[in-house]
Parts: structure tokens; sequence; C-alpha cells
């Protein structure tokens, strides 16, 4: 999708855009608004399996973002394994933590350890070891329960076998929210550039 073509065909370049657009943000709160923005992969390629794209949107409707801040947590949270499934969905649905609580990036781990009077040298070995798929090490959960982490944040912690940085899920966010923006005040030209890409995609698959 072409944020660029979008923004030479408005006139209104993306560095003009802010962030604290309440419109904008409507439109992560509106299901059918909601699918019509390209979502992306890791790797920046746009997503079109349906059931991906509905995982998308639940985690969206869950969070509710009405901050680029909320926006990138629940971005965080459609990116990595088992940081969402099986998870934070999990501890949100049985209320044993808020959307605010669950882990949602690296940052958020080193964050919430250092809180709890970690070193940051544990603390960034202990997120090291999670990112790589080894959960947390005996001796760490220890470290963690000695410091008062919650069991609850712990298990989450062991649970997760990959996930991302906080800077990675912002940069995702600031792109999905640029859509949104153009959707809401460049609607004729969104349609235009989306329907295109949409077309190229079923054209290519046929």
């Amino acid at each position: 999708m072409s944020l660029h073509e979008m923004a030479m065909k408005s006139g209104v370049e993306i560095s003009c855009i802010t962030f604290d657009d309440n419109r904008v943000f409507d439109i992560f709160c509106d299901d059918n608004e909601l699918r019509e923005i390209p979502f992306c992969e890791s790797d920046g390629d746009v997503i079109y399996d349906t059931s991906d794209r509905e995982f998308v949107v639940d985690v969206f409707k869950t969070f509710q973002p009405r901050t680029m801040g909320e926006l990138t947590r629940a971005v965080g949270c459609t990116v990595g394994i088992d940081v969402w499934v099986n998870n934070g969905e999990l501890l949100v649905k049985n209320k044993i933590a808020a959307v605010d609580e669950v882990i949602t990036s690296q940052d958020d781990v080193i964050d919430f350890l250092m809180t709890h009077y970690i070193n940051p040298y544990d603390a960034w070995r202990i997120v090291k070891n999670i990112k790589n798929g080894k959960g947390l090490l005996e001796n760490d959960r220890v470290l963690m329960k000695d410091h008062d982490v919650p069991e609850w944040y712990c298990d989450s912690c062991d649970h997760i076998k990959t996930f991302s940085s906080r800077c990675s899920n912002m940069a995702k966010a600031k792109i999905y929210y640029w859509y949104a923006y153009y959707k809401v005040y460049h609607r004729q030209i969104f349609d235009s550039v989306v329907g295109k890409e949409k077309y190229k995609r079923d054209a290519y698959f046929m």
C-alpha cells in the first residue's frame, strides 16, 4: 500500500499529520472501518488472510486505543508469538490483568522489572532469553519472585516465544495511524489507492 501515493494525491505529507486526532482514533474502535485499514506482517507485507486480519481487529477492539501509546501497545499484541493468544488475552478475559498491564513489548518487561528494583543487567538478560524463545530460567523466576513480581507476570513472560521492541511496534502503529488519517480526511483517495492494491493482489492470485 502506498502512503506516498496518498500523500502526493492529497497534498498532505505524513510529516504534517499530528498523532492526537480523535476522529482518527475512532477508526480503531469501529469494526467495519478497522477492517479496511491495510495491516502489515512483521516483514512489512500486507496481511491478506481473512483470519489473520480478524485477529488484528479483535485485538484492537479489546484495546480501544485513544492515544499513540495505547495504539502501540495494541500493535505489540498482534506481533510475536504467544504475546496475546493464550497469554495476554486470557489474563484480560479472566480479569487477572487489565489491557494496560499485559505484556506487549520487550520494553514493557524491562520497565516492569526495573520498577521492582531488579537491576538493568538482569532485566535485559531475562528479556533476551524470552525474546529468543527460552522462557524464564528457574533462577530468574526465583529472582523475580524475590522482588515481588506477581506470579501471573512470571507465567506470562514464560509463555512468550518471541516479541518486538516498543520502538518497532510504534513504527507500525504510526503506519496504521497514517492510513486511518487518510481514510478519515481523504476518503476517495484512500479508497482509490487501497482498491487499486486489492485489484493487483486479486489479479496475482487468479
